[in-house]
């Protein structure tokens, strides 16, 4: 019994596949969906785009602060403490209730004021919640001048015009020196007479604030007589006023005449 002869392309075929089963498989390229591409280095980060406009935004909401602020500041000093009027001058007013000055306009001329409290200004008929005009009558101011001084005050001549302006800044009343200054609290007890409590070299005694705290005329020409005032039968009879019997300009001493003597014949 012959045997079959092994067909040649049979065995080729079959060489070729089990080489094919061994061989790897070709790689196949990739699409380019499928491929990674590189990050590009130019291309910017929303929060990069984003940073600049931000900080410029910062940086104007923070200039516009200080600016308010700086408003809010200066409008804040005006209101507490007040210039002495809308065209730098001295108070034109009775009584101011922004500033808490009386002042009056003697014939003889300056100007006196005096800082009084609600007791003082009971006493004086001025209306302790709103401000008062000055009277356009030149007997009754005069009448009103002899009394405010009573309470004591500063005198400013009319030189003090030349004091308020220091380049284009307007001062303020603290700021100017008087000619003349009396420093006293004054009570006028029901029963007549009137009492005095001059400051002295050393200051006021301690305990000023009794005085401050009296809530009735009663109790402040008390809380005087405590703290050693001086008791008069009448306001013209008393030498701790001894200054109203003059016109405040005489009372200038004589280092400060010299500076008024051109504007008042002695």
């Amino acid at each position: 019994m012959t045997d079959k002869p092994e067909n040649p392309s049979t065995s080729q075929d079959e060489e070729k596949g089990a080489s094919g089963a061994a061989s790897p498989l070709p790689s196949l390229p990739l699409s380019p969906a499928s491929s990674a591409s590189p990050a590009s280095p130019e291309s910017p980060s929303p929060r990069e785009n984003w940073s600049f406009p931000k900080l410029i935004a910062l940086i104007t909401s923070i200039l516009i602060l200080l600016l308010f602020g700086n408003y809010a500041r200066k409008t804040h000093q005006h209101a507490t403490h007040p210039k002495l009027g809308h065209n730098c001058t001295l108070p034109t007013r009775r009584y101011d209730i922004y500033t808490g000055y009386a002042s009056c306009t003697p014939s003889s001329g300056g100007t006196w004021i005096s800082p009084l409290g609600p007791l003082e200004l009971q006493h004086l008929s001025i209306n302790r919640f709103s401000s008062t005009e000055r009277s356009q009558n030149r007997e009754g101011e005069n009448h009103f001048c002899q009394q405010l001084r009573q309470f004591g005050g500063s005198w400013y001549g009319p030189g003090a015009l030349n004091q308020l302006w220091t380049g284009d800044t307007c001062n303020e009343l603290s700021a100017l020196v008087p000619e003349v200054a009396f420093r006293r609290e004054v009570g006028f007890p029901a029963d007549g007479g009137v009492w005095v409590l001059t400051e002295s070299k050393r200051g006021f005694p301690e305990g000023m604030a009794m005085v401050r705290n009296a809530l009735t005329m009663e109790e402040r020409c008390s809380a005087l007589e405590t703290l050693g005032a001086v008791w008069c039968e009448s306001v013209q009879q008393c030498p701790a006023l001894w200054d109203l019997g003059r016109e405040p300009h005489r009372l200038v001493p004589r280092g400060f005449r010299k500076g008024i003597s051109a504007m008042w014949s002695w």
